[in-house]
């Protein structure tokens, strides 16, 4: 039996743990939110087509789908922190690469070794899962989201910063790649002593002293058996467990879609700002900025209060249809520099609200003992999305398929419809969730 730790002890080791996870995602987004507003433009510099400038995200996701079910695995067995610290060395190492590439050749290898350490997200999502009971798990999700949030908005401002120190003390010769290159990769160092120094193994079988009592109370809260009693399945005991869930398979497909239809506005935005808006590199970081601070406060705020009172189905299908007004009106209101920030603001709370959402969704229909892998499949289908939503958004921007009205930034409107149609097409699924898993607290409407 655990040691008895009253509810003060208890929420204030929760918070040690969650401020410390909060942390070393916002800091490894740092870097990845440095490089966003101008990945395509270093891609463009190699004389890259726009398909090629969209395929980075292509590689990168396709070595994150490569990743990110065995780093959630590996963390099932080895404990968090060391597959943390781990993934944190090898982003260091692709963020000087990345800066310092001379080819396209060489960014795309650069761009495969940053997928690849992405995968720890799996691993700090299982973090929170440790030491949270399942009742209350989705408020404390958001924090991944706040990260996301932080790190997109912080990011560029820092990478809009390291190009002004550029120009006022000609440093790198205005070469603005190394110098963001070499930021990204002290913020991951900085990163890795935090790690090593604040955050605590959340793994049932590797924690200690009164993390581990914390863990076995929340397990015995939620009415779970013993954590002592619990064996980690294997590998193929898994895929067999989740595949057969329908309602975690509703979930996944559900992902897939949203992801797909996301990412190749994701990618897109950086070349659709400059060509569509005539927006300066400069001007593209600040824009960042704005998403980054909107989708932060849309994760503090609203992502809490809908989830709070609507449930995780519903905050997620609000999420999904803002998502599609955002897509739409970027487009649409071009070259407006002014109204386009009211797009971005529909897609900035659609994703700050949607993906706490899904998050809670998967934790909630896994057993404790696969948090990680459960995580992993999440993220692995997110991947393959984003692998392929930016090759599929790239040539449809660059060709329009041969329908010469769906050319350049209207070739947005085909993400939207592709995410109206999977919206449409998940409702039943996740109907049926709502219906099957009666989570109390959520679901009173």
């Amino acid at each position: 039996m655990p040691q008895i730790i009253d509810t003060q002890q208890m929420n204030s080791l929760r918070k040690k743990v969650l401020c410390s996870v909060f942390l070393i995602i916002f800091i490894d987004l740092l870097g990845f939110g440095m490089f966003i507003p101008i990945m395509p433009l270093i891609a463009r510099s190699f004389q890259a087509s726009d398909t090629q400038a969209t395929l980075l995200s292509t590689w990168f996701s396709l070595a994150t789908v490569l990743s990110v079910v065995f780093i959630g695995h590996l963390s099932d067995i080895y404990g968090r922190k060391k597959i943390l610290v781990s993934t944190i060395v090898i982003s260091a190492i692709a963020q000087i690469l990345t800066g310092y590439s001379t080819s396209y050749l060489f960014l795309v290898f650069a761009r495969i070794l940053a997928g690849f350490a992405s995968g720890n997200l799996s691993a700090a999502q299982a973090c929170i899962a440790d030491i949270t009971e399942r009742n209350n798990r989705a408020k404390y999700m958001v924090i991944i989201g706040l990260a996301f949030g932080g790190g997109f908005s912080i990011g560029p401002a820092i990478g809009t910063l390291v190009i002004f120190l550029c120009d006022t003390f000609s440093l790198f010769e205005g070469n603005y790649f190394k110098a963001i290159g070499i930021a990204a990769a002290a913020f991951n160092i900085i990163n890795l002593v935090l790690l090593l120094k604040l955050q605590p193994e959340t793994h049932p079988k590797y924690a200690k002293d009164q993390i581990k009592n914390l863990i076995e109370i929340i397990h015995i809260n939620s009415s779970l058996e013993n954590i002592k009693e619990e064996k980690t399945a294997t590998l193929v005991q898994n895929l067999r467990h989740f595949s057969g869930n329908r309602a975690f398979v509703g979930v996944m497909v559900s992902v897939f879609l949203q992801i797909f239809a996301f990412a190749g506005v994701e990618t897109l935005l950086p070349i659709l700002l400059s060509d569509a808006y005539y927006f300066s590199e400069s001007f593209i970081y600040k824009s960042y900025i704005f998403i980054g601070i909107i989708s932060l406060l849309g994760n503090a705020f609203l992502a809490r209060f809908l989830l709070k009172r609507l449930g995780e189905v519903y905050t997620l299908q609000i999420g999904q249809l803002s998502i599609i007004i955002g897509i739409i009106l970027i487009p649409l209101v071009a070259p407006n520099p002014y109204v386009l920030f009211s797009g971005l603001t529909f897609l900035c709370i659609g994703t700050s609200t949607s993906n706490p959402s899904i998050n809670a969704l998967v934790s909630r229909l896994s057993p404790s003992t696969a948090q990680g892998f459960a995580f992993g499949c999440s993220q692995t289908v997110a991947a393959i999305a984003r692998m392929i939503g930016p090759a599929f958004m790239g040539i449809a921007y660059e060709t329009g398929f041969y329908i010469s009205y769906l050319k350049g930034e209207k070739s947005l409107y085909i993400s939207a419809f592709i995410l109206l149609t999977g919206v449409i097409v998940s409702y039943e699924a996740l109907r049926k969730i709502r219906v099957t898993y009666v989570f109390p607290k959520e679901n009173k409407i």
